[in-house]
């Protein structure tokens, strides 16, 4: 096959395409993430906002926005204290409840995320098949629980690995001056590998038919450690493709549409229509290696 030559750039630009072409013909799977995409976002939206709003519409409120003198805040800290053997004001509690509701449905968006993992990559992997809905959603509810413990795993690891290495690569970068370039440079190559690495351990449980989120893994790592360039390249040219993206969106389409709430709205779904298309083209392309 062409897109697996020895060649490694032509192999990267044609996996690259490859994906992207895959991902436009399965339109229905963009289409089902948008939709999980924008039904995930509706709490965060409304919950927080429907209880703040009536805080938001108390005079005291409108003031605060202005900024507050120091008197105020004498005041403000007097009335605090009066009111603190009552209980918070009602306005208040509301918003706070409603904000912790917003942060416990956090785990929402990953679980919806995992739950579709499942049927996009069976999707791809099966790209000879006309799009079929209940084999999407069979694909979806057979990978649910190994992508969800995979979804822990890659947070732990996140945590207890990666952000160390963070923190230590950005003040090295920083006291060695201008060749901190260098440090930058292992660092991005670095999130490459690790987005890499847990992405496609999505791809080859699907490929291999597995549910067991730790031989995923494995046969990821393997599969990086034979063609490194070529995902290097895969991931350099979407990310790239990303920040273009969002350099149009945020410069262009947004100030222009903003002044034009339902123009706005649209030009923020485009938004997200597009970060969601490069998304799964990249699945699209590393499930090209993996059937390879």
């Amino acid at each position: 096959m062409a897109i697996l030559a020895p060649s490694v750039a032509p192999g990267g630009l044609a996996l690259t395409f490859n994906g992207l072409m895959l991902a436009a013909r399965r339109w229905p799977v963009l289409l089902a993430l948008w939709l999980a995409a924008v039904l995930t976002a509706l709490p965060f939206a409304l919950l927080p906002g429907e209880a703040l709003l009536s805080l938001a519409a108390r005079p005291v409120i409108a003031h605060m926005a202005d900024g507050l003198d120091a008197w105020q805040w004498l005041d403000l800290t007097a009335a605090m204290r009066a009111q603190a053997g009552a209980g918070l004001p009602d306005d208040l509690q509301q918003g706070l409840l409603g904000a912790g509701l917003a942060l416990l449905l956090l785990p929402l968006g990953g679980l919806v995320s995992a739950f579709l993992y499942g049927g996009t990559l069976l999707s791809f992997l099966e790209r000879d098949r006309p799009f079929n809905l209940r084999r999407f959603a069979w694909g979806c509810w057979r990978w649910f629980a190994g992508f969800s413990l995979l979804a822990l795993v890659q947070f732990l690891a996140t945590l207890i690995l990666l952000v160390p290495i963070l923190i230590f690569s950005t003040s090295l970068a920083a006291s060695i001056g201008p060749w901190g370039f260098i440090v930058a440079a292992l660092l991005a190559g670095l999130l490459l590998l690790w987005l890499a690495l847990f992405e496609q351990a999505r791809v080859m449980c699907v490929a291999r038919g597995t549910r067991n989120p730790f031989k995923g893994l494995g046969y990821a790592l393997s599969c990086l450690l034979r063609r490194p360039l070529a995902w290097l390249a895969i991931y350099a040219l979407g990310l790239l493709a990303l920040a273009g993206v969002h350099f149009v969106f945020r410069l262009g389409l947004l100030p222009a549409a903003a002044p034009i709430w339902p123009l706005a709205v649209l030009a923020q779904q485009v938004f997200v229509l597009a970060r969601l298309f490069l998304r799964a083209a990249r699945l699209a392309a590393g499930m090209e290696i993996a059937r390879g």
